[in-house]
């Protein structure tokens, strides 16, 4: 089976959002501060800055993913998509509560569930999301969204309530990629009818 052409708009995208990532991660060895850059009474503006438009990232990288799910899927289909995204979810799932929990704290001393965890729970619920028809997903996305911060002022520890607040928040990840997938489903097409027309302007294929 040949190998899709990459795209070189997401490529691009995910070197940017790296390169942000890293200045909201390596910003303290510049310029070392005991207040916070979003602490506007103690703030500058370039500090502010610097952590403010880091808040790209984790969306950035949640909307890449729902977008190469989709264009992995339209090349190897449902089946083979299904079993990636739940094997590379739950290899996230495991770098999260191992490898970085240990790199931010090197110790156990507390298990982190950031970004990454939320990237792997994303993968794992659209590893079953993948097998309904489009309609039912968009379903789906609109009453996790919609809602989803209505209920905000009502708290409770009750089991169920916190169980719900826990699927809300990675709901929201695995709706963004797939709403994200689905929109680069139909910019893929048409890039891919510009490239008939084009030939010169396909990227170099995968080695």
């Amino acid at each position: 089976m040949s190998k899709l052409a990459r795209l070189a708009s997401i490529d691009m995208l995910r070197g940017l959002v790296i390169v942000l990532m890293a200045l909201d991660h390596v910003r303290d060895f510049f310029g070392p501060a005991t207040w916070g850059p979003e602490q506007l009474d103690h703030t500058t503006p370039a500090w502010f800055f610097t952590r403010w438009i880091t808040h790209l990232c984790a969306p950035t990288f949640v909307l890449l993913a729902g977008s190469s799910a989709f264009l992995r899927g339209t090349g190897r289909g449902i089946p083979a998509l299904s079993r990636y995204l739940a094997t590379r979810g739950a290899l996230l799932l495991l770098l999260e509560a191992t490898w970085i929990t240990f790199s931010w704290q090197f110790a156990y001393n507390m298990i982190i569930f950031q970004v990454l965890w939320a990237l792997g729970m994303g993968m794992m619920f659209l590893s079953l999301l993948v097998w309904l028809p489009r309609a039912v997903v968009a379903l789906i996305a609109v009453l996790l969204i919609v809602p989803h911060n209505l209920l905000d002022a009502l708290q409770s520890n009750h089991p169920l309530w916190q169980a719900w607040h826990f699927m809300a928040k990675t709901g929201l990840t695995l709706v963004s990629k797939n709403w994200a997938g689905s929109s680069a489903g139909a910019s893929r097409k048409r890039v891919r009818s510009v490239m008939r027309r084009f030939p010169s302007g396909r990227s170099r294929r995968c080695r």
